[in-house]
C-alpha cells in the first residue's frame, strides 16, 4: 500500500497547523500555567527509577528509561490543563479541520485498518467503542462493514465529537480515564489509534479500558514506535515529537510491558508502518535534516524508488517502522 504523507497530511494546511497555531499556542500555554507543570520520577510503563534527561522541545523535557527505552515527557501537563489544551488551543481545533480536508485519502487508509483489524482477530465482534475517533470516518466504515454491529465514540475534542455526530455515529464528550465510571455498557472490543502517545496517566487510562470491556475482550490501536526508523534518523526536528499533544512514546518491548501490568493477559505487537520512508524523503527534500551521502544517493534518484518500496516492507518485518499496532486480550 502506497500512500505518501501529503496524501493525507497536506503540506499547506499543516504547515499551517504546526508552524504558526501550534506555536502561537504553545505560547500560550506557558503564559498561562507558568510552566506548573508535573515532573515524572519514573518510567511510565516499566516504573524504573533509572531515567535520564534526553532533551528540551518547546519548554517541554524529554527523558528516557534505562531499562526498556521508553522516551516521554517528564515534565508534563496535569489533567485540567490538558483538557484546557484539547478544548481550547487552535491547533487541534484545526486538526479536525484537516481530517475533513482528507477524508478521501484517509478512506483507504481507514479501510484497511479495518480490514487488518477484522483479520487479526479470532472471534466474532459486535460493539466497538473508539477513544479519540476524530471525525468518525473509521467507526462509520465498521457500521456499514459489520451487519448488526453498535459503535460508539468518546472524545475530549468537542468538535470531533461533533463531526461524528454529523455522521451518525453516536459520540460522546468523555475522559478515558473516566469511561468505566460513565459508561454503561461493556464492548467487545476499543479501539484507540494514534491515542496512547497523548495520555497524561497512560496506566490509569488502560485500566478503564480493561474494565471497560467484556471478559476475552480486545484492545486494538496503533501508536508511535520511537525505535522506529522515522524517528531515529529525523530527530529531534520531527514533528511528531511534540508536546503537550505527545507525551508518550513506547516500542515493541516497552508497550507490551505496559499492557501486561495494566490488566491484559496476550499481548501482540506489529510494526505496519506504511509512511517512514515519506516521511524522511520529505524532511530531506525541505533539508530539515542531513542524511549520510549513501541515504542522499537513494532518496534524489528516481532510480532507488523500488529499493525504498522494498526497505519500508523490511521496516515493517523486522518491527523497525515508525508506527506500530497493538492487539490486547484481556
Amino acid at each position: 500500500m502506497n500512500i505518501k504523507e501529503e496524501e493525507i497530511r497536506p503540506v499547506v494546511i499543516s504547515n499551517y497547523n504546526r508552524e504558526v497555531l501550534f506555536y502561537e499556542d504553545i505560547e500560550l500555554f506557558h503564559k498561562k500555567f507558568k510552566n506548573d507543570l508535573i515532573k515524572v520520577e519514573k518510567c511510565i510503563a516499566c516504573d524504573c527509577r533509572n531515567i535520564y534527561f534526553i532533551f528540551n522541545k518547546d519548554g517541554f523535557e524529554f527523558s528516557k528509561c534505562n531499562s526498556c527505552k521508553t522516551v516521554f515527557v517528564s515534565s508534563r501537563p496535569n489533567d485540567f490543563q490538558l483538557k484546557w489544551w484539547y478544548t481550547h488551543s487552535k491547533s487541534q481545533l484545526h486538526s479536525v479541520k484537516i481530517l475533513e480536508s482528507t477524508q478521501d485519502a484517509r478512506k483507504a487508509l481507514y479501510e484497511r485498518r479495518v480490514d487488518l483489524f477484522l483479520d487479526r482477530i479470532d472471534k466474532e465482534v459486535k460493539t466497538f467503542l473508539e477513544i479519540g475517533p476524530g471525525n468518525g470516518q473509521l467507526l462509520e466504515i465498521i457500521k456499514n462493514k459489520i451487519n448488526g454491529s453498535y459503535v460508539k465514540g468518546i472524545d475530549l475534542n468537542p468538535n470531533a465529537v461533533d463531526a461524528c455526530n454529523k455522521k451518525g455515529i453516536d459520540c460522546d464528550v468523555v475522559d478515558i480515564n473516566d469511561m468505566a465510571g460513565k459508561i454503561n455498557e461493556k464492548y467487545d472490543a476499543i479501539m484507540a489509534f494514534e491515542v496512547l502517545e497523548h495520555l497524561p496517566n497512560v496506566k490509569k487510562s488502560i485500566k478503564n479500558v480493561s474494565e471497560t470491556l467484556n471478559e476475552g475482550g480486545i484492545f486494538y490501536g496503533t501508536l508511535p514506535n520511537y525505535q522506529g526508523y522515522d524517528f531515529l534518523e529525523i530527530g529531534q526536528v520531527y514533528r511528531n515529537l511534540f508536546a503537550p499533544t505527545h507525551l508518550n512514546y513506547f516500542n515493541p518491548k516497552s508497550l507490551e510491558i505496559l499492557l501486561k501490568k495494566n490488566g491484559f493477559k496476550e499481548v501482540e505487537i506489529i510494526t505496519d508502518g506504511v509512511l517512514d520512508v515519506s516521511l524522511v524523503e520529505s524532511y530531506n527534500k525541505v533539508k530539515k535534516i542531513k542524511l549520510s551521502d549513501f541515504w542522499s544517493m537513494i532518496y534524489e534518484n528516481d532510480e532507488y524508488k523500488d529499493f525504498l518500496s522494498e526497505f519500508q516492507n523490511l521496516l515493517s518485518k523486522y518491527k523497525l517502522s515508525g508506527n506500530m499496532t497493538f492487539i490486547a486480550r484481556k
